[in-house]
């Protein structure tokens, strides 16, 4: 209701920051499987970095991103030193970084078959979705970070409405975040045959699989699509970013990254350090024979490409 109310002000503030093809800020995507690491990188990135992104409270004017956006800058005038725990992808404070669902789910689907392809939204959508982000950038004046790993699932449409867009792809241990998801389902939902986070374009293909197998396959469908959407486009706009780099060397990893966005002639500003490294989540959680059986099915996965 109260967001209703603000739309009126949210189309003033849009006349206010209009596309302008000089726009030196471009929005950078983070990418990859669900518990790749992707929370502790853009905890890091906000972090060390004087840089946009949606938060705990922005969230919450999802129809008004720029009223949200506003209001944040001026209700919350000292940035707040960043925390590096999670639950789940979920981080705490206000000021914490959210991967924002409801503002995507405004262009794109939600459920189990959220594949967005060549032709599958309108040119009239690309355009409101280049508007309201590329307002966003002009607000903030300053690179905008986004974290919300469907949007791997939606690397064409976005690279349609932003072909400047940068991509950071989170890469871990396949088998250890196959295993990773296996526990979330167990403890978020229940059951190991629920389904947990994005599902590749093959849900209907695996769905019915053993849970093990499942998880296995919704890790390797998720990286050879972000491989073969990236792959039409220039390779210059990815990073692919190591989770045991960014645990063993945060400040060199925050370094590698400042350097591959400034060759696009981004200016990206120090903010805050961090700690020397991050505790690593790595091995077996599971029962022996499970984390052989996944070992087994993601090699299989690999030797099929072979």
């Amino acid at each position: 209701m109260i967001q209703t109310g603000l739309i009126p002000l949210e189309k003033i503030s849009e006349l206010l920051y209009p596309i302008d093809k000089k726009d030196k800020y471009f929005p950078i995507f983070i990418l990859g499987a669900p518990r790749s690491g992707s929370t502790l990188l853009i905890q890091a990135m906000t972090q060390y970095f004087d840089i946009a992104y949606m938060s705990n409270f922005s969230r919450n004017f999802f129809k008004v991103p720029l009223t949200g956006l506003w209001l944040q800058q001026h209700l919350f005038l000292k940035k707040q030193s960043m925390t590096f725990n999670s639950e789940y992808g979920k981080t705490n404070r206000f000021l914490g970084p959210n991967e924002a669902a409801d503002f995507w789910y405004q262009w794109f689907p939600s459920g189990k078959d959220v594949y967005v392809g060549e032709g599958d939204i309108s040119e009239e959508t690309i355009c409101d979705i280049r508007q309201k982000i590329g307002s966003l950038l002009r607000i903030s004046k300053k690179p905008f970070i986004f974290k919300n790993l469907y949007n791997s699932m939606r690397i064409v449409p976005i690279r349609k409405a932003f072909p400047e867009s940068l991509f950071i792809v989170c890469h871990r241990n396949a088998v250890d975040i196959a295993q990773s998801i296996l526990l979330c389902r167990e403890k978020n939902l229940g059951s190991r045959s629920s389904w947990w986070s994005v599902p590749p374009r093959e849900y209907n293909k695996i769905k019915n699989k053993p849970p093990l197998q499942q998880v296995a396959e919704q890790v390797y469908y998720i990286y050879k699509q972000i491989e073969k959407d990236i792959s039409a486009g220039d390779t210059e706009c990815v990073f692919n970013l190591d989770y045991s780099d960014l645990c063993n060397r945060p400040t060199q990893t925050m370094k590698d990254i400042k350097h591959w966005v400034e060759k696009q002639n981004i200016r990206l500003e120090k903010q805050f350090d961090l700690p020397d490294t991050f505790q690593i989540v790595a091995g077996r959680k599971i029962s022996k024979d499970e984390y052989e059986e996944l070992e087994q099915y993601t090699k299989s996965l690999v030797d099929e490409d072979d």
